[in-house]
């Protein structure tokens, strides 16, 4: 359950992450603030480290395979298989 609660905690963090406004932002003082778009520059393997899949996971992993199915999408994606079949998880981000 705590694999379950960690994985699901970087999902929202990264969901949260992700929904920013598109536009300037005000600061205290007024001035407009540049706020640079993710689509371009950012990859989905720059947001999801190996590191963090493991941290979230609470297991050692490895990246697997993601070639982003028809439609293309930048898919970063970790997991870990135990000795029983149920004992495995994945953590991943997928850029659209």
């Amino acid at each position: 359950m705590r694999d379950l609660a960690g994985a699901v905690t970087i999902a929202a963090a990264l969901l949260l992450a992700a929904c920013g406004s598109n536009g300037g932002d005000k600061t205290a003082a007024g001035a407009e603030r540049a706020v640079t778009p993710a689509t371009a520059s950012w990859k989905a393997c720059d947001i999801l480290t190996e590191a963090d899949a493991a941290r979230a996971l609470g297991h050692p992993v490895k990246k697997l395979a993601a070639t982003g199915g028809a439609a293309g999408l930048d898919i970063c994606q970790y997991g870990y298989q135990g000795e029983k079949l149920t004992d495995m998880g994945q953590a991943s981000v997928t850029l659209h």
